[in-house]
């Protein structure tokens, strides 16, 4: 068995791959990223290429990769980890099926939504069969099955997978656990696209009311759920609300280096909720312009978005001549 002391490849590996996992904690997901990248050839060198051990580094090096936006790369990291996963623990393993879980989110994430439902579900029929229906990786796989159906525009589908999700958790973690909040976001998200603003509102705000509990710890999806409050009160016609939540979501998104385009999202959302006040609009259009750069590249996901935003600013830029 090779060593595992401290100074030895796998220990040295072991050590980054702990760091790493403060670094994303931080919410520094580039130097996590980096800690990982030179943990896996001291694994390789230390445990072989076909370890199963590999397969957790690249798993979590792939998280870092999409929370930074870089989706085609991890795609690429996950289906590395889940092929070596399949070879040396067998297409069925619990780990197999947590590694295919991120590997079908990542695909959704690409707009291949049709190959995401399909690994998703086979994963959570894997996660079932093994480890039965109250394992929380059953929730994890409901919730991800839920942005998948999300995605490829079945709301119903979702809801019900969102719900799923949500139920089990609190029924493992209890109603007041921080990591019910991400489902409450997806919920609410759904709730906002259905004109539901009482639902949606409830829902966004119990998750903040959850990720504020520790302040010393925000919790790195709060952006998420202040965007959300801040888009039903810019609904609601309540600008100077909206504002306060959509800026408070903005210096979130960016000190946690949130996925770009969550962030050029929230920026537009401002954009709207500024405009309506004539001492802001060079302010409302300068992020505009900034949130037009990012949902360029951001793919047919986005065309919906980035075809509103430009009218935005067209109208805006026509109105200030």
């Amino acid at each position: 068995m090779p060593s595992r002391s401290a100074s030895s490849p796998a220990g040295r590996a072991a050590a980054l791959t702990g760091l790493s996992s403060v670094h994303v904690a931080l919410g520094d997901n580039a130097a996590a990223e980096r800690d990982l990248q030179e943990a896996l050839p001291l694994l390789e060198r230390s445990l072989g290429p076909q370890h199963p051990e590999l397969g957790g580094v690249l798993n979590n090096l792939g998280n870092v990769q999409s929370y930074q936006g870089r989706r085609a790369e991890a795609l690429a990291t996950f289906e590395r980890g889940l092929s070596l996963r399949e070879r040396s623990l067998g297409e069925a393993h619990p780990q197999t099926a947590g590694l295919r879980l991120n590997y079908g989110g990542q695909l959704s994430q690409v707009g291949r939504h049709g190959e995401a439902v399909a690994q998703l579900e086979r994963a959570r029929s894997d996660l079932l069969a093994s480890l039965g229906p109250a394992h929380p990786n059953l929730a994890y796989a409901d919730a991800n099955l839920g942005e998948a159906w999300l995605a490829a525009g079945d709301r119903d589908a979702a809801r019900g997978a969102f719900q799923s999700a949500l139920t089990l958790r609190e029924q493992l973690l209890g109603p007041d656990h921080p990591e019910l909040g991400t489902l409450l976001v997806s919920l609410g998200e759904l709730a906002l696209m259905s004109g539901d603003l009482a639902a949606a509102e409830a829902a966004f705000t119990r998750a903040v009311t959850l990720y504020t509990a520790e302040p010393a710890h925000p919790h790195f999806d709060l952006a998420s759920a202040r965007a959300g409050l801040g888009r039903v009160a810019l609904a609601r016609g309540r600008a100077s609300e909206a504002v306060v939540q959509l800026a408070a979501a903005e210096a979130a998104a960016v000190a946690s280096e949130q996925d770009p385009l969550q962030v050029a999202s929230i920026r537009f959302a401002l954009a709207q909720a500024l405009a309506g006040d004539p001492a802001k609009q060079a302010r409302a259009l300068a992020l505009a312009r900034l949130a037009e750069g990012v949902l360029a590249e951001g793919g047919p996901a986005r065309q919906a978005e980035l075809a509103e935003l430009r009218g935005f600013i067209a109208e805006h830029e026509r109105a200030r001549k």
